[in-house]
């Protein structure tokens, strides 16, 4: 009863609006004769023999965690599904935030609060091999990155710096320029900071070039497109933390894939519970 609009492989309802989902779900379920019960928190759920009873209230043979996870906290995704899968021997995988910013170390923050710009962004750990990339929209805010790319590179982030990890990115703010052909460009003028005008960001050309004045005995000799080029080609950021739930479109971790029967999403130690949504350990 919905029609659908594909956006680049995203499908979304031809409304536009997510409350058109709910509504085609929820009209679905009253014809089909189901009762909703809204604005009730579940604190006991049990089973005995082959009955699931909730609160001693609502029994039934048969049990669907719908439970979410915890990212946007104020929706009502405050992690109790959790304390009830363990109830019945499920393991959790720790929940994480992701789909997320994150917080850098690097002193330049501030100033850059604000700045986008297409770029291509390159995860690396504490070894420097590289752990995964993404291209897109890069946004810049006063305590470090945010946007699609960083967004979906937020699961790898947050995993590296769980297991202890050193993670750095490196950001190619002009990934449709080949190195050379940039060196090139950049020494064509005397005035350093004029030619990156027309080519980067005002904040950003600030940032790059005070970058590229550091270690000036390293550097010396070299023109200033040898210099300035493999910073903006390779700019580099430190990650420190994750935005939090609060921030997070969607939850890592949850309930362990491996005892969920993957056909019929029911529970592999309990039969007739089943698992559904953030809940369980898989996220977009």
């Amino acid at each position: 009863g919905m029609l659908l609009l594909n956006k680049n492989g995203y499908i979304y309802p031809r409304s536009e609006q997510a409350s058109s989902v709910l509504d085609v779900l929820r009209f679905a379920a009253e014809e089909l004769g189901c009762e909703l019960i809204c604005g009730m928190q579940p604190f006991r759920v049990t089973k005995r023999g082959k009955i699931f009873s909730v609160d001693d209230e609502f029994l039934s043979d048969t049990l669907i965690l719908a439970a979410g996870g915890m990212a946007a906290p104020k929706t009502g995704s405050d992690g109790s599904g959790y304390e009830i899968a363990r109830g019945f021997g499920h393991t959790i995988i720790n929940p994480r935030p992701v789909l997320c910013g994150v917080s850098c170390s690097d002193n330049f923050c501030k100033a850059l609060s604000g700045v986008r710009t297409d770029a291509k962004i390159s995860l690396y750990n504490e070894n420097k091999k590289l752990v995964n990339e993404c291209i897109g929209n890069v946004q810049f805010n006063s305590c470090g990155l945010s946007g699609i790319p960083v967004f979906q590179l937020s699961w790898d982030i947050g995993r590296l710096l769980e297991a202890g990890d050193r993670p750095y990115v490196k950001i190619d703010l002009l990934p449709e320029t080949d190195k050379r052909e940039l060196i090139d460009f950049l020494d064509q003028k005397n005035d350093s900071r004029r030619v990156l005008l027309g080519t980067l960001n005002k904040k950003l050309a600030d940032v790059v070039i005070k970058e590229s004045l550091k270690d000036t005995a390293k550097h010396k000799g070299e023109s200033f497109g040898t210099r300035v080029a493999p910073i903006i080609k390779g700019f580099k950021m430190h990650p420190v933390k994750l935005n939090g739930f609060e921030e997070a479109q969607t939850t890592a971790g949850g309930v362990d894939t491996h005892e969920i029967e993957p056909d019929t999403m029911m529970s592999l130690k309990v039969p007739g519970l089943y698992f559904t949504g953030e809940i369980i350990d898989v996220n977009g």
